[in-house]
């Protein structure tokens, strides 16, 4: 503001400049703040959306543990055994991802219509990009919790799964 308003003040039709120097950098500090705060909620529920994913897999597959030892048992692979779990992961937390993207944009048409037009920002390729950004996260949060999961199951030795 105060390189603009030096710029400004550089034309000969500008005699004076006055705004709230205190009110913008009060904005600035909240706007920090709030930024701050953000990431830290949003890195809190990714760790909370990880151990959700980590738990219920665990839960599947303690109540399939019998017959994933007989699949075992009959020299099923690592990777056939995962494979169920790895695409039930992928799909809960693909659900939820696209779920999260139609509420954040159903929330922003809701708030262009009633409060501030932002149209622009709602059929920007940003935005897009951000939703794919979203969903993609989701699914490798979802992949990566669902392996963790199995493959701390299948290093367990028979005494420790029953």
């Amino acid at each position: 503001i105060r390189s603009l308003t030096r710029n400004i003040m550089q034309n000969t039709h500008v005699s004076e400049e006055d705004y709230p120097i205190n009110l913008i950098e009060k904005v600035n500090e909240r706007t920090i703040l709030y930024r701050n705060v953000s990431i830290g909620v949003g890195f809190i529920l990714v760790i909370v959306s990880f151990l959700l994913v980590l738990n219920m897999i665990r839960l599947e597959i303690f109540a399939n543990r019998l017959l994933i030892r007989s699949m075992q048992l009959i020299g099923a692979t690592r990777n056939f055994i995962r494979m169920p779990f790895m695409k039930k992961g992928l799909f809960q937390t693909g659900a939820g991802a696209f779920l999260s993207v139609l509420f954040l944009h159903g929330s922003l048409i809701i708030f262009s219509s009633s409060v501030v037009n932002l149209d622009i920002l709602i059929h920007s390729i940003t935005l897009k990009i951000l939703y794919l950004l979203l969903f993609s996260f989701g699914l490798m949060v979802g992949m990566l919790g669902s392996t963790m999961a199995v493959n701390r199951y299948l290093d367990k030795k028979l005494d420790e799964i029953i």
